[in-house]
């Protein structure tokens, strides 16, 4: 089975808060989603979309696959991209929200690093290591996951922290100092301060 290195990048949100289609706002001159596909890419990973419209995205010639749950929320996303990896015999696939500025080839690092010896594993996420914070992507997520993910959506599943919760306690954690922890946004105020820090950095 493949391992480590393949990817799915949700894009099928409503973006409602940021008024469009966050994955195609143009950030440094090119659409977001064209952006952190190509960061995947050259870190060597195969990405593949998880939209709600292939049309909006097929100008780019990237993989995709539809979630066929439209306004369902990110768990419908995840859904498609573990029954896709399933299907291919993927063992294990990052899966990464599009709102995300960059990818840093030391996450593929550190999740890898969580589950490569420990068999028991079936997840592994970044966190700054407070009990309080919930960060599902990216993440690193086992492909065989899909069995029991559907059995939590048929049950009323529908948001990634009770997914997280029925998947148990094998969900390791990569803690990481604050300041190197993925960057993602919601509102256009948000991501405007985003790129004004990445210009100060």
């Amino acid at each position: 089975m493949k391992r480590f290195d393949s990817a799915y990048i949700l894009a099928g949100g409503q973006s409602s808060r940021f008024g469009e289609n966050k994955a195609l706002v143009s950030v440094l001159g090119e659409p977001l989603i064209v952006r952190l596909a190509s960061q995947l890419a050259s870190d060597g990973l195969g990405v593949t979309l998880v939209v709600q419209n292939s049309s909006d995205y097929s100008q780019w010639g990237m993989p995709m696959i539809e979630d066929g749950v439209p306004h369902s929320g990110p768990l419908a996303g995840v859904l498609a991209a573990l029954r896709d990896a399933n299907r291919l015999g993927i063992q294990w696939c990052f899966i990464s929200s599009c709102d995300m500025l960059d990818w840093r080839t030391e996450w593929r690092a550190a999740l890898v690093s969580a589950v490569l010896f420990r068999p028991d594993s079936v997840a592994a996420v970044l966190s700054d290591g407070t009990e309080e914070e919930f960060r599902p992507f990216p993440g690193l997520y086992r492909s065989e996951l899909w069995g029991l993910a559907s059995d939590l959506w048929r049950e009323g599943v529908r948001s990634m922290r009770k997914f997280h919760q029925g998947i148990g306690a094998n969900v390791e954690k990569c803690r990481l100092e604050r300041d190197l922890l993925p960057k993602s946004f919601n509102t256009r105020e948000e991501l405007l301060r985003l790129l004004i820090e990445k210009e100060l950095d």
